[in-house]
């Protein structure tokens, strides 16, 4: 059994007409939620990181220097 053109057609547009459903609803679930704030605690362990390794680098260039 060959399915005729129309078939084929009319299959090929309504698979176009849900792909730009789905990235119509994708957009507006995106417009709808707020940008994700950094929580403070993650600010916090980033700076804390980066004072551990800047008091980390200079203990290793004290120690070098003895």
């Amino acid at each position: 059994m060959n399915p005729n053109f129309y078939m084929y057609e009319q299959f090929t547009r309504e698979h176009r007409q849900n792909l730009l459903d789905e990235a119509e609803l994708k957009r507006r679930l995106e417009e709808a939620q707020p940008a994700h704030q950094p929580h403070w605690l993650h600010n916090f362990a980033i700076r804390l990181g980066g004072y551990l390794v800047a008091v980390g680098t200079r203990l290793q260039r004290a120690q070098a220097v003895e």
